[in-house]
């Protein structure tokens, strides 16, 4: 829908003779790589997997899907959408960009180990070796 049938025909259809239809198996495959790419940004922040994925990161998920059907042979627009999209996903994993939705929760956080011991000093007498 976002992207036509015709355009969509063209970067999915690769049987030969050419069968003029979108290849579902194809297009499914550019949409599962883009969004295995989102999770991995979108990890670093929020815990996964997402209940109703927002808006914004179904767009980022077809920018970068018909991204990677062009391959090599992207229009300009083509690759600045995905460029801004890469920048949106980093921006979300740097907790710059904030994903709203229902169901997204943000990822728990490390814990934090404190440690207890002999206190260290350094001095002469301890760095005589080096």
């Amino acid at each position: 829908e976002r992207f036509g049938e015709q355009e969509l025909t063209q970067l999915t259809d690769r049987s030969t003779p050419p069968a003029s239809e979108i290849a579902q198996d194809v297009a499914q495959a550019a949409l599962d790589s883009a969004s295995g790419l989102i999770d991995g940004y979108v990890a670093r922040k929020y815990q996964l997997p997402l209940l109703t994925p927002p808006p914004l990161l179904t767009d980022l998920c077809c920018d970068i899907a018909r991204y990677r059907l062009y391959a090599d042979q992207a229009p300009e627009k083509v690759v600045k959408d995905y460029d801004g999209a890469i920048k949106t996903l980093t921006g979300i994993a740097n907790g710059l960009v904030k994903i709203d939705a229902a169901g997204v929760e943000p990822a728990p956080r490390p814990a934090v180990v404190i440690s207890t011991g002999n206190e260290r000093r350094t001095d002469r007498q301890s760095l005589r070796d080096f």
